[in-house]
């Protein structure tokens, strides 16, 4: 992938460069935030990742013109002064990810990994949808064709889907395929990582908060299953979560209601 990498660190940057490039990933590097969105005006790039505390751009500023520039862009936040509330405000501005220095490589890869997956999957959707069916889409075998058939009933009913398989065997992309056939399609579909984000921030992501209801929330936020209204939730790495929002989580699939965050009905 096509990466920028910003930090006002040189040292942090000569070795996120260095591990980066011996994946095979093709990067730049900005010393600030001012030279990373000047990049970023003048090359198309897959993933940013970029520091937050920085002067006198920050971080936040470089994921907002990344999103404005060039949607797709997914953008990783680095940051040494990691709180709930500049992670919730990173993911609501739209960050991919957030990683907390100091850090290992690999949990970089893997962050960088699944947005090559999702970066892979928007092309292949973007440039087959107009030419294939859904069988296609997954494949000619038999076993595929009987996913596919069960796909289609199920796609037609208002009822929750539990899709169960290891990493890479493509549920986010039949979860894609469900929404596309069903009568939820022109409504939005909503993807969260759950596995990527703490219990405070997940719970917060899910169900939204009430202004004043923790330290940073400044005011009243909308959960991802207020934004999917009428369309399709995805949920992956749903293993992960903790027990008490699992909870939580089961009382909406139950009882189809919920509280935000601090919320009282």
């Amino acid at each position: 992938m096509d990466i920028l990498i910003v930090d006002d660190e040189e040292k942090m940057r000569v070795l996120l460069q260095a591990n980066l490039k011996a994946e095979g990933h093709r990067c730049m590097v900005a010393g600030g935030g001012e030279e990373a969105i000047t990049l970023m005006g003048e090359n198309a790039f897959d993933a940013v990742v970029t520091d937050l505390k920085m002067e006198p751009v920050d971080g936040m500023e470089v994921l907002k013109a990344a999103r404005a520039k060039n949607p797709p862009v997914e953008v990783v936040v680095m940051t040494a002064y990691a709180s709930v509330e500049t992670a919730l405000e990173a993911t609501h501005e739209g960050a991919y990810d957030f990683l907390c220095k100091p850090f290992k490589n690999p949990e970089l890869l893997h962050i960088l990994e699944r947005i090559d997956e999702k970066r892979r999957m928007r092309w292949e959707i973007e440039h087959l949808r107009d030419h294939l069916t859904g069988e296609e889409v997954l494949g000619e075998s038999p076993a595929m064709q009987s996913v596919f058939s069960l796909v289609k009933q199920v796609a037609e009913r208002d009822t929750t889907v539990l899709l169960r398989g290891e990493s890479g065997t493509g549920k986010e992309r039949v979860a894609r395929l469900l929404h596309s056939l069903s009568p939820r399609k022109d409504r939005p579909m909503v993807a969260v990582h759950c596995g990527a984000l703490t219990e405070t921030l997940l719970e917060s992501e899910l169900f939204g908060h009430e202004k004043g209801s923790f330290t940073g929330a400044h005011e009243r936020r909308a959960g991802r299953f207020e934004r999917a209204q009428g369309g399709t939730l995805f949920l992956d790495e749903i293993g992960d979560i903790s027990l008490s929002v699992q909870v939580k989580l089961l009382r909406v699939l139950q009882e189809k209601k919920f509280e935000r965050v601090g919320g009282s009905d």
